[in-house]
């Protein structure tokens, strides 16, 4: 029986201290809990969920992970903080012998303040993997050194196939192990690493990260520069290969300077507050670069930016915008993102004129932006506007190419005029009373939110119009673009229209092509006509939180297309569509999609 199970998984294994001698030579064994002579499975090849959890001193202790040295794939050794053995383990070489292991995790559990101790870093002398790793993420260590075997000059030589690194959560170490090194790293993640200074660029005898990918720094709170910017240019560290770098919320870097990245195709910078320059070699590569939180950035020197093509620059200096645009490309720039640029207060077609592929532009938040000129050729199809209270010229009509515009928070007055759209959306103007919109055969997509003085919307025709979003306004204006866009509406969302009793009859009984229609949230909506029957093309309708509504015209249950019926938050009349016991169950029985519980809207 034993011989006839030897190699195949084992799934069970219920309440014994101790594995049974006759399962000794089994290779899969899935434990409800780890026995205390597991280490006489010599031939296991794998944990349940690859994870050993150090409970205590006395179950699944690391001593008996020792002899397991057929164990393969991953391994996570969790609750390393549980370790009492502490002598025997630095000295145990725990996981030297596993050559199948690819992939290793250790965790300490941290709670409260509790930051570690040096016991952390024996535990960690004992746990030197073999030769043949590739990934390695360590969490939670609370030592203030690495053990020996990490911080040898020799580590490329101990680790020469790991691909990937990620530390994180150990905040009281200062110096980091010689990453730089290692001749197969591909990406390396630090994260939470609160006492480190710099990154240590090891020996100039070996190359600088010969194969490093990606670099990501978040949490580094002491970081102030990536290396000593004491050496000579010709010492400075290379990224040959690199082609992404994040550097996130380190508060003390103060400059930002690479001396050769030909591969960087993705640069991010997000909350580094105290960061004045940035300083870049001519990067051919670079197609992305977001700058966001850095107030007191004044200085980005680059040679060339020939492949950009996503800019997106917040909290930054005004100057910045302008020390970027000069040295892109002209036709790679595609999109271009500026937000709570608090020192702006023009942004002048000189600066967008040169940018032919531009496609997306976006400007928010920016509270002194006065003029936005954008030039007749290019101009970008997209453009979106979003709470800068004090511009006051703009003007839309001057866009041949504009297909989608989003205004949200800003003046009346720029409104006006608007035309050739595809798509148009107008958010948070609570000073706007009437908008004016010359005909608009273009327009399929139209989103009003948020503009409760909107009491009239004049236009001549949508014929087009498919899809209508109003929340926020009033009624008549509900009515005044149903007048204008009946033929071709496919669907309507209606939203927090608290004044409206009813759905008027004229004129939406004639929209036979409405698909959806969504009515939510309309405090005062008491009834639904009989013409909603008419309504044939229908397969999708949402009632949802409209208090005074109590019931259903029975004319809903006649829609044959209807595939989704969602009439949520009424208790009362739930009771009467119950599946088994409901009165009135029949009449929707033939709709797939019930739903009368709160979803998400």
């Amino acid at each position: 029986m034993i011989k006839a199970l030897k190699g195949k998984p084992i799934r069970t294994f219920f309440g014994e201290e101790k594995v049974p001698k006759c399962l000794g030579k089994l290779s899969h064994l899935s434990l409800k809990r780890i026995p205390d002579n597991i280490g006489e499975l010599i031939n296991l090849r794998h944990l349940e969920n690859d994870e050993w959890w150090l409970r205590n001193h006395k179950i699944g202790s690391l001593s008996e992970l020792k002899g397991l040295n057929q164990l393969r794939g991953g391994l996570c050794i969790s609750n390393l903080q549980n370790v009492r053995d502490v002598e025997l383990v630095s000295r145990g070489e725990i996981l030297k012998g596993k050559q199948y292991l690819q992939s290793l995790r250790l965790k300490w559990e941290r709670s409260g303040q509790d930051g570690g101790d040096e016991g952390d870093k024996s535990v960690m002398e004992g746990l030197q993997p073999h030769p043949h790793l590739k990934d390695i993420f360590i969490e939670g260590y609370g030592g203030t050194e690495f053990p020996s075997w990490m911080m040898n000059d020799g580590l490329g030589s101990l680790l020469p196939h790991l691909i990937e690194i990620e530390v994180s959560g150990c905040s009281r170490c200062k110096i980091l192990p010689p990453f730089s090194q290692l001749p197969s790293l591909k990406s390396l993640k630090l994260d939470d690493m609160k006492e480190v200074v710099e990154l240590n660029e090891g020996s100039s005898a070996t190359p600088f990260f010969p194969s490093l990918e990606s670099l990501e720094l978040s949490n580094m709170l002491k970081l102030k520069e990536l290396w000593r910017m004491d050496l000579l240019a010709e010492q400075r560290p290379s990224f040959s290969h690199l082609s992404q770098l994040e550097i996130r919320n380190c508060h003390n870097l103060a400059s930002l300077e690479l001396h050769s990245s030909p591969h960087l195709s993705q640069l991010e910078i997000n909350d580094c507050p105290n960061l004045t320059s940035i300083e870049l070699p001519s990067s051919l590569c670079l197609s992305q670069l977001d700058i966001k939180k850095c107030p007191n950035l004044a200085s980005f020197k680059v040679a060339s930016l020939p492949s950009l093509e996503t800019l997106s620059l917040f909290t930054v200096r005004y100057g910045v915008i302008w020390q970027i645009m000069s040295v892109s490309a002209s036709s790679s720039l595609k999109s271009l993102y500026i937000e709570s640029i608090n020192d702006m207060i023009s942004l002048p077609k000189e600066l967008l004129q040169h940018v032919s592929g531009l496609v997306t532009l976006q400007i928010r938040e920016c509270p002194n932006l006065q003029s936005l000129e954008l030039p007749l050729s290019p101009c970008p199809s997209q453009l979106k506007i979003g709470k800068c209270p004090n511009l006051a010229s703009f003007n839309v009509a001057s866009l041949p190419r504009l297909e989608k515009l989003v205004l949200r928070g800003v003046r009346a007055e720029l409104l006006q005029h608007v035309s050739g759209l595809v798509t148009l959306a107008i958010l948070e103007c609570p000073n706007l009373q009437s908008l004016e919109l010359p005909s608009s055969p273009c327009l399929s997509q139209l989103k009003i939110g948020k503009c409760p003085n909107l009491a009239s919307f004049n236009v001549a025709s949508l014929p087009r119009l498919e899809k209508l979003v109003l929340r926020g306004v009033r009624a008549e204006v509900l009515r005044q673009l149903m007048f204008v866009s009946a033929s071709s509406l496919k669907s309507l969302r209606i939203q927090e229209i608290d004044c409206m009793i009813s759905l008027s009859e004229e004129p939406l009984q004639y929209v036979s092509t409405l698909e959806t229609l969504s009515i939510v949230k309309c405090s005062g909506l008491a009834t639904l006509l009989h013409w909603m029957g008419s309504l044939s093309s229908l397969t999708e309708l949402i009632i949802y939180d409209c208090s005074e509504l109590t019931s259903l015209p029975e004319e809903i249950y006649s829609l044959k297309k209807l595939q989704t019926f969602y009439f949520c938050d009424y208790p009362h009349l739930e009771e009467r569509y119950k599946k088994e016991t409901g009165e009135d169950r029949a009449k929707i029985a033939h709709i797939p999609h019930v739903r009368f519980k709160l979803i998400s809207l």
